[in-house]
């Protein structure tokens, strides 16, 4: 009797292609017609007697070079068996079971097919090689075969780490560093590091890294990013002159609190807050927490504080006197004018503006009328805010009359005081004094604004609102106001902006927004 010889992983093979697929044992027993088994041709099978197992080696490699024994059990009429991997048509026998490569000087002995391929892989990026079906494996025709078998895909040795993306301790560290400053930048709050859909998306774009806790963003990790800013701020402002700026306010809890701020190189840092508890906010006091955030700050970063500004309420202007023999101090000049924009709105005019203001603001029924075309309402917070109040009210003036003519749900004061055209001028009047002060208001509150930008911007007001400075009613109103903003210092930086003028009718500009002549005006 004579058997056939299967591989067992072309079996399998077959298997796995078609469940419904049968393999007739009649096809592959004896013929009964033919009890010598041959049928007229040479016996493709060995006889059992003969099969030596360690003649075929172990099914290790679906792709390895047939050796010269597997060639001879094949070398029959039998069709079947593994056909060559294409990869060895790069390869050529030189001798002693010795392979070489046809582009290059390397060769290896008894070699396996998966270290052929990486051969040339990893010798030339440059050089890519194709992808090549791998032979169809099967023993017979009888046995199913088919191109999208896991034989027939070119498949080559892969890495655990081809699948997993790992985050050493250093990596860790850094992707910390940065989140923690996303975090505090955006003024999120640290629970975020909890929120199940966040974990999600960062897991999502790199699964080995492990979030921190948000106990560890907000001590240790928020404790390492303050001591880097701090760094950071001293390698840029280390070694030169510097103003300190003191403010103040009110909590809501009605608690008073103290801030101080360096400005140098046209950028303003934060220092710190001052507390006071218990203690009032005289000028003493006041000067007591400046000395100390001074001492502080220079120390700290290296620098040197030569000026003073604050804000121009009674105790910083006695708190300035004080100081005066130490540091150059000023008031705040935006706020300045802000208090002579104030002054110049007519209170009473104000009033009667702001309740139909508040009117068409808080009824629906106007809304769709007024469209895009919002109130506004003057705010103390908010500088500039009665110039805005009257020109929204010009603005919508012409709505206003026709809803309160054609609406019987607009009250009858309201109706009065839109209807009244003396309110209207009174109103644009307004407009025309103030909006040179707005405009001097805006350019004085921009970060980059210096002293020289404040000296201009007096001096242009001086020039085109004339009355602030002459006509006896303005001149009381706002007195204090320009007495505090034309101070000797500020003449002493006027002096300094004009002698920077040269000859020839050439002015130098100072921070080329305005000439000298401009000034010397």
């Amino acid at each position: 009797m004579s058997f056939y010889l299967f591989d067992s992983q072309e079996i399998r093979d077959a298997l796995e292609e078609s469940e419904d697929s049968i393999i007739h044992l009649e096809d592959v027993t004896q013929n009964p017609d033919d009890p010598d088994g041959s049928d007229g041709q040479p016996s493709n099978a060995s006889n059992i007697s003969d099969y030596d197992p360690g003649e075929l080696g172990e099914d290790d490699n679906d792709h390895d070079e047939p050796s010269s024994k597997q060639k001879k059990l094949s070398s029959g009429t039998h069709k079947g068996g593994r056909m060559k991997d294409q990869i060895w048509d790069s390869y050529m026998e030189i001798g002693d079971d010795f392979w070489g490569c046809k582009t290059c000087q390397w060769k290896n002995k008894n070699p396996k097919a998966d270290r052929l391929r990486k051969h040339l892989n990893d010798g030339s990026k440059k050089r890519k090689l194709p992808i090549l079906a791998a032979p169809v494996t099967a023993t017979n025709s009888m046995l199913p075969t088919s191109s999208t078998t896991k034989a027939s895909l070119n498949y080559s040795q892969s890495s655990i780490k081809d699948h997993f993306i790992s985050t050493s301790d250093r990596q860790q560290l850094e992707i910390n560093q940065k989140l923690q400053k996303a975090i505090c930048s955006s003024n999120i709050p640290f629970r975020v590091l909890e929120n199940e859909h966040f974990i999600e998306w960062v897991k999502s774009m790199r699964p080995s890294y492990k979030l921190p806790t948000p106990k560890a963003s907000s001590t240790y990790l928020l404790d390492n990013l303050y001591r880097e800013c701090e760094q950071n701020i001293i390698s840029k402002i280390e070694n030169q002159n510097a103003t300190i700026m003191q403010d103040g306010w009110s909590t809501n809890q009605k608690e008073f609190v103290i801030a101080h701020s360096i400005f140098v190189k046209n950028k303003v840092y934060f220092i710190d807050t001052v507390c006071p508890g218990e203690e009032e906010k005289t000028a003493e006091n006041c000067t007591k927490w400046l000395q100390v955030c001074r001492k502080e700050a220079e120390e700290k970063f290296s620098i040197k504080i030569v000026a003073c500004v604050t804000d121009n309420c009674n105790t910083m202007e006695k708190m300035r006197r004080d100081l005066g023999k130490e540091l150059l101090c000023y008031g705040d000049n935006p706020h300045l004018l802000n208090l002579v924009g104030k002054k110049a709105s007519p209170e009473k005019l104000i009033q009667k503006i702001i309740k139909v203001q508040k009117f068409f603001r808080n009824h629906d029924f106007v809304t769709p009328a007024l469209k895009n075309s919002r109130p506004v309402l003057p705010s103390e917070t908010r500088w500039n805010s009665q110039i805005d109040c009257l020109e929204s009210y010009i603005t919508n003036q012409g709505k206003y009359l026709e809803i309160a003519c054609s609406d019987d749900r607009v009250n009858d004061e309201v109706k009065t005081i839109i209807e009244n055209g003396s309110i209207f001028r009174q109103a644009n009047d307004s407009i025309k004094l103030l909006e040179p002060i707005a405009i001097a208001l805006n350019t004085l509150q921009k970060d980059s604004s210096m002293i020289f930008d404040a000296v201009h911007e007096w001096i242009k007001l001086k020039k085109e609102l004339p009355q602030l400075f002459t006509e006896s009613y303005y001149k009381d109103k706002f007195a204090k106001e320009i007495s505090v903003a034309m101070t000797p210092l500020t003449f002493f930086f006027l002096s300094i902006a004009i002698s920077l003028v040269v000859s020839d009718d050439k002015p130098v500009t100072i921070t080329n927004k305005f000439s000298g002549n401009a000034l010397s005006n």
